[in-house]
């Protein structure tokens, strides 16, 4: 009888960044446990020297995200569990299931994953990839059951499933030791919400006998990012992977929107709204809307910019953005001055011009066209005659 705990590694004493794994062996069989940087998993095993290759789980073992520890966080994805055994019983609970987000802005992790290649499955208990709880509820995970013994394969990723940040690197963990001269950034593609990053932008590092850091400048645009490796990677014995792996994760995080428009109040596609700090910009739709996930907290400007073209305002600042931001415009004028239509009617001299909104016009006058004081008070620009 082996009872075994574990909490999942800080970012501070993690000794690989964002997973870690470990083997456990047992007198006639082999157990891999891996499990997410946000999670806690637990587990307790009974083995038996006599029954070669044969597990029985009358525990848990668990790669659980954890769930928020203060307003608006929210909870870690689930982690991975990998079990390759001759034989699995007991009745017992195996769990990947995603952390709850705190209320009432806190979004619930993502489920995990579960593998499981057993040819004699007698296993009665629970599995559990559910997604936690809160203000937008994390997906559920998936279970995989063969009763084939799986050639080389990718049996982690890390993260999976609703993040609730930004993302600059993928972990993926093989279920054998990966041959080092097999690795190579061309194996590998990342798939953002605007299509697929430049490979010049990748890089590629093993992070241990098992397992690869696919990194990649930070990620902020909302959606789902899919990774996609090749069947070039292989094991110690030159054996390939035995399928293309393509693994997903979604990013949730605050948005800064609204629309830009013209001085005609028609919305203009093609924008482009660029966040400082390296973050990835967007460009307005076909009717001119636009949504820029920043990280929570952020702090920086967002500045329009198409062709030639002014921006009213030129840019807008933010301070401590902690969550989604509305009707955040901008009117797009190929110039600020005004268009004059001067006319004179019995002795009587009239300007008029159409303002653009967000603009304020303040006149002038002059007796010797050097010196020029205020007339009356500033004007606002409404989109109309002034």
């Amino acid at each position: 009888m082996l009872g075994m705990s574990r909490t999942g590694y800080s970012q501070k004493t993690a000794p690989e960044r964002g997973f870690a794994s470990r083997s456990n062996r047992l007198p006639g069989k082999t157990f891999r446990a891996t499990y997410a940087s946000s999670t806690t998993w637990t587990f307790l095993l009974q083995s038996n020297a006599q029954a070669k290759d044969a597990l029985n789980v009358s525990g848990n073992i668990s790669a659980n995200g954890n769930s928020g520890l203060q307003d608006d966080s929210g909870g870690g994805s689930g982690g991975s569990i990998w079990i390759t055994e001759g034989a699995l019983s007991g009745a017992g609970t195996i769990s990947a299931a995603g952390g709850n987000g705190v209320p009432y802005g806190g979004g619930g992790g993502g489920g995990g994953r579960i593998a499981i290649y057993v040819p004699t499955n007698d296993f009665t208990g629970d599995t559990n990839v559910n997604g936690g709880t809160g203000a937008s509820p994390g997906q559920p995970g998936t279970v995989f059951i063969s009763g084939a013994l799986g050639g080389f394969q990718i049996i982690l990723q890390s993260p999976t499933g609703l993040v609730m940040n930004t993302v600059s690197s993928v972990n993926l963990g093989f279920d054998d030791l990966l041959n080092p001269a097999s690795v190579s950034v061309s194996d590998f593609t990342v798939l953002t919400p605007a299509g697929p990053l430049a490979a010049s932008s990748l890089s590629v590092t093993m992070t241990g006998p098992f397992s690869v850091q696919v990194s990649f400048p930070e990620q902020n645009l909302l959606g789902t990012y899919t990774i996609e490796a090749a069947t070039n990677l292989t094991d110690m014995s030159g054996a390939p992977l035995t399928q293309p792996y393509s693994g997903t994760f979604s990013i949730s995080l605050p948005a800064i929107s609204g629309a830009v428009t013209g001085t005609n109040g028609l919305g203009i596609a093609g924008v482009l709204l660029q966040p400082g700090g390296g973050l990835t910009g967007v460009t307005t739709d076909t009717n001119g809307n636009y949504s820029l996930g920043v990280p929570p907290g952020w702090n920086g400007t967002v500045t329009p910019t198409l062709g030639a073209y002014i921006f009213v305002p030129d840019s807008l600042t933010y301070t401590n953005v902690t969550g989604s931001i509305t009707n955040q415009n901008y009117v797009m004028a190929q110039t600020a001055a005004p268009n004059l239509a001067p006319s004179v009617s019995q002795g009587n001299f009239s300007m008029s011009w159409i303002g653009i909104p967000g603009v304020t016009y303040q006149l002038l006058w002059s007796t010797n066209l050097v010196t020029w004081q205020p007339l009356g008070s500033p004007l606002t620009g409404t989109n109309g005659p002034m």
